[in-house]
């Protein structure tokens, strides 16, 4: 496997490893520099630094320290590319042995992994988490290199053996944007929480992610609902220059344990992102898989993909980007509903479960093993 992150850092990554190595694969991670050396079966090799966490609130810079990151940004991102390709395959070469499948996560993963699958004969899956040409990012604008970028991205998937993404509205787009004739579906999901015990009445909502630019973030500080009595905000993650109320209630990146216990004290998890970008209106984010793991109703963006999925099993309520009065009445009708909602929730676990998308991934992989799969095959056997 290879990652631009760090094992312990990438949720997503951890599961699909920890299944693989459960049903048997031997399971090796290229990524950024880990605190970690091992996960149980899964060896760890750092391929880099990692970008130091943020801790506390928004530090201040001048309009000149501004204009020159706004600027230079761009170029940095990908300096920072290249030297990760490099760092790869260098590693790479210290393998001991012939990897059966090269399982690259994302796009910054996906040229040194055909790189390497050309090298060694070995089956390629790239395994997208998101529309990356497609990501809201900050900095000056790249229109030329963005329809580069798309272009080496099909170019490069089309040599894969499987592709997977995390919704269907994802993988639809990967196949008419890429040109690919099937995208297999594995979700963000989460292990559920056999002993979830939610309170009976909500006190707040959680936000635990990165907490960045560019994901509706002025909406939810710009909501009255947090300044009525018993409605706390919670915010858990790294902190990436934005700035904070001071009423807002701050906690450090948590693991997922962490996370889990204060959205099982608090009651709402809150899920956002704007409708401006193809990536946010494809998206099933980890925030709305972890609130059905820990069996607590959601308050959520109206973007197609998720909004389909929490009216589907209705699962909260939803309010409109870039609106906070829609924001306040859908966390007063979810405080309303709760107990309906607990139990909406409760009833749409298994379906969301991770062991159901534990096993599509393993079985992708016993469809290259066996050769039984409907995307292009090598003619060797993994």
């Amino acid at each position: 496997m290879i990652s631009r992150s760090r094992y312990e850092g990438d949720a997503r990554v951890r599961r699909e490893a920890r299944a693989l190595s459960e049903a048997g694969h031997e399971v090796t991670f290229l990524g950024l520099a880990s605190t970690i050396s091992s996960d149980g079966r899964v060896q760890l090799v750092g391929v880099g630094e990692a970008t130091p966490s943020k801790g506390g609130r928004a530090q201040t810079h001048g309009p000149a320290y501004g204009a020159a990151r706004w600027l230079l940004l761009p170029e940095y991102r990908l300096i920072a590319q290249r030297r990760f390709e490099e760092a790869v395959l260098d590693a790479a070469t210290g393998l001991s042995s012939r990897p059966d499948v090269i399982h690259a996560h994302d796009f910054p993963a996906l040229a040194p992994a055909v790189d390497l699958a050309e090298r060694y004969g070995s089956f390629l899956i790239y395994d997208s988490h998101e529309i990356w040409a497609e990501r809201p990012r900050r900095g000056r604008p790249e229109p030329i290199r963005r329809r580069l970028k798309r272009r080496r991205e099909a170019e490069l998937a089309g040599r894969a053996d499987a592709v997977i993404m995390v919704s269907e509205h994802g993988a639809e787009f990967l196949q008419s944007s890429l040109g690919l004739d099937r995208v297999h579906v594995v979700r963000n999901t989460f292990p559920m929480i056999t002993d979830a015990d939610p309170p009976a009445e909500p006190n707040g909502a959680v936000y635990a992610g990165r907490i960045a630019p560019l994901r509706d973030l002025d909406t939810v500080f710009s909501a009255e609902v947090w300044r009525e009595p018993g409605m706390t905000l919670h915010m858990m993650g790294e902190i990436d220059e934005v700035e904070i109320p001071d009423w807002v209630a701050i906690h450090p990146s948590g693991t997922m344990e962490e996370v889990n216990a204060l959205l099982l004290r608090v009651g709402i998890g809150l899920v956002t992102m704007t409708n401006r970008y193809v990536n946010h209106r494809v998206a099933l984010p980890n925030k709305l898989f972890q609130s059905v793991a820990a069996g607590v109703p959601v308050v959520a963006t109206d973007v197609p993909q998720t909004a389909e999925v929490v009216r589907e099993h209705d699962l909260g309520e939803l309010y409109q980007p870039g609106d906070p009065a829609t924001l306040d009445k859908a966390v007063r009708r979810v405080a309303d509903r709760y107990q309906e909602l607990l139990a909406n929730v409760a009833a749409a676990r298994a379906a969301f479960d991770w062991i159901v998308d534990a096993r599509k991934l393993t079985t992708i992989y016993e469809g290259l093993r066996s050769g039984d799969t409907d995307l292009s095959k090598r003619p060797d056997s993994a």
